[in-house]
């Protein structure tokens, strides 16, 4: 591998320390559980304003 692709997939891919990853996963999974929810309530509102419900 040569030196030029070392280094561009370096700058492509940036490092995640420590101190943010818990933090990272915390906003993940906060948005994980919230997505479902505004899901179904997007969904409802899509199907009523068409009149299926």
């Amino acid at each position: 591998m040569s030196l030029t692709t070392t280094a561009l997939k370096a700058a492509i891919k940036p490092e995640v320390n420590s101190a943010t990853a818990p933090r990272l996963l915390k906003v993940m999974s906060k948005l994980k559980g919230m997505f479902i929810p505004v899901f179904a309530l997007i969904l409802c509102e899509i199907l009523v304003k068409n009149g299926f419900i």
